[in-house]
């Protein structure tokens, strides 16, 4: 009679977890089918997508790298992910006058415009030197796997933005936006882009230019007296990409400053401001501005504008086209 009784009550005990197995795995399903991961708008056009429907998509798999700020190679990054350009379909897709907005859960946003997407045009790298090379076809994607494993929505995913072609190929770090969760399709602004001239000479187009100084990156904000918010990045920083040959972004040669040069900030009409490198040398009161209260600089002064606590109404340049360094 015992005997029975266990016996019993042992098949009761597998068939509750079995039971409970299977009710996780439909909870799982379920939640998967029905819960909301991505929002694509554009316009009055607003399309919410679960997982289950991004997985519907034609999926692109790779195996790629990123260099980040400090110059570092991370990866591989062997990933799987839907074309941001096939997401974007879902809501009206883009033409060459707009733009993918991708914005992460913490409020960190990345434009990326149609014509960079389509042309391929981002720097990239080769994963053994490091040195900037020519590249293939490269491909935006909307990554939801990650070695073969969902992304943990706790570190990158459960949605990530990678920018993947041939697996000797490296791109940009800051393209690599985690925790997407809204994707705007919107005007593309009036391109620009600023020349910065120094041992290496690099032209920064608006797009690198906007995510450098996001706020989750290196931007740097400062409040006028007339209450004006005025967003940007510290010029530093936009000097330190040009003051030697080191390609690593934002490395700061100071010995070189300390044995001094000038830094020219030049408008598009000629009208120049010098600093010299002493000055500029871990300032972040010096602001190459791109915003003023979240819209673009106004036209007296578009695309940048020097700002910040301290300086002359002279000293604050509009208009910048160029940064140049000049050394004895």
């Amino acid at each position: 009679m015992y005997s029975n009784s266990k016996k019993i009550s042992t098949m009761l005990a597998i068939i509750m977890t079995v039971s409970m197995m299977l009710f996780s795995l439909s909870a799982c399903s379920t939640a998967e089918d029905t819960e909301t991961v991505l929002t694509i708008t554009k316009d009055d056009v607003s399309k919410s997508l679960t997982m289950s429907d991004i997985k519907e998509l034609p999926a692109v798999e790779c195996s790629s790298y990123f260099m980040n700020s400090s110059g570092e190679i991370m990866g591989p990054f062997n990933a799987k992910g839907a074309p941001l350009t096939e997401l974007c379909n879902l809501a009206g897709g883009m033409d060459s006058n707009d733009a993918a907005r991708v914005i992460a859960k913490d409020g960190y946003s990345m434009t990326i415009s149609q014509k960079r997407i389509t042309n391929s045009d981002f720097t990239t790298f080769d994963v053994n030197s490091g040195s900037e090379i020519e590249h293939g076809d490269l491909t935006v994607i909307l990554a939801y796997e990650q070695d073969g494993e969902p992304i943990d929505p706790t570190t990158d995913g459960p949605l990530r933005v990678m920018v993947v072609g041939d697996e000797t190929e490296v791109t940009e770090g800051h393209w690599w936006v985690k925790w997407i969760e809204n994707i705007d399709i919107v005007l593309l602004e009036r391109p620009w882009e600023v020349t910065l001239e120094g041992a290496i000479t690099e032209v920064m187009d608006h797009d690198t230019f906007k995510s450098e100084a996001n706020p989750g990156h290196h931007g740097i904000s400062w409040k006028d007296g007339q209450g004006r918010s005025w967003e940007g990045m510290a010029l530093w920083y936009l000097v330190a990409n040009v003051d030697d040959e080191n390609t690593q972004r934002g490395s700061f040669n100071e010995e070189l400053a300390d044995q001094g040069y000038e830094v020219q900030l030049i408008a598009a009409d000629g009208y120049t401001v010098t600093f010299s490198s002493e000055e500029i040398k871990d300032n972040n009161d010096l602001i190459i501005a791109y915003n003023m209260n979240g819209e673009p600089v106004g036209e007296k002064y578009w695309p940048l504008r020097l700002v910040g606590k301290g300086l002359e109404k002279n000293q604050m340049v509009g208009q910048i086209a160029r940064v140049k360094l000049v050394f004895p």
